[in-house]
């Protein structure tokens, strides 16, 4: 506000003293000379309410506020998902009592309507067994059956004085107990023949 006042005083001056200057001009003019005319230039008279109109006129420059800054979106936290953790539990492997691995013949399950052929083949030698003992059938039990490979038609138990086919003759060795002793049958794979070995060897006499 102090500021426009200084300049409407400024101002007011010197309209006062372009308009009493017009007469050094006429006494700079010599006697005897033909003076030209100059013509003043004649400035139009400035007066308060004049200068006031032109300054409300002149537009005002206002500060440009600065847009507010567009704040940055934050993400949501991801989500975690919460499963069953697992806790891992330590064993003490000392701890442990090791199970020793029992050996087993594999058995292959025959198709249905189809005899197991080494079943049948055990039933056969288990009735002969208690039919030498004359005892039932039901005192003979299976102490182990394998299958094997026989080095010729004799099963692996030749009688003295035969001859026999020296083709390898694939069959089972069946084991059985009865009264507190074990016997030892040999048989081909197809069950139409089997042998009693003895302990020397040889076939047992039926």
């Amino acid at each position: 506000m102090k500021r426009r006042n200084i300049i409407i005083l400024t101002v007011l001056l010197l309209a006062a003293c372009a308009a009493g200057g017009d007469g050094s001009v006429a006494e700079s003019v010599a006697d005897g000379e033909e003076a030209t005319a100059v013509p003043t230039p004649t400035m139009p008279a400035v007066t308060p309410t004049t200068w006031l109109t032109a300054v409300s006129e002149t537009p005002a420059i206002s500060a440009v506020e600065p847009e507010p800054a567009t704040p940055t979106p934050t993400m949501p936290p991801t989500a975690t998902a919460q499963t069953n953790a697992v806790v891992p539990v330590t064993v003490d492997l000392s701890q442990l009592t090791p199970v020793t691995a029992v050996a087993s013949t594999p058995h292959v399950i025959p198709a249905p309507g189809i005899p197991d052929p080494l079943l049948a083949q055990i039933n056969k030698v288990s009735q002969d067994l208690a039919r030498r003992l004359n005892i039932d059938v039901s005192e003979v039990h299976l102490v182990e059956a394998q299958a094997v490979e026989w080095s010729d038609s004799s099963l692996g138990c030749p009688q003295p004085g035969m001859g026999y086919l020296t083709v390898i003759t694939p069959g089972y060795r069946i084991i059985l107990s009865a009264q507190g002793e074990t016997y030892d049958y040999h048989t081909n794979e197809q069950g139409s023949y089997f042998v009693l070995c003895g302990k020397d060897g040889r076939p047992a006499p039926g």
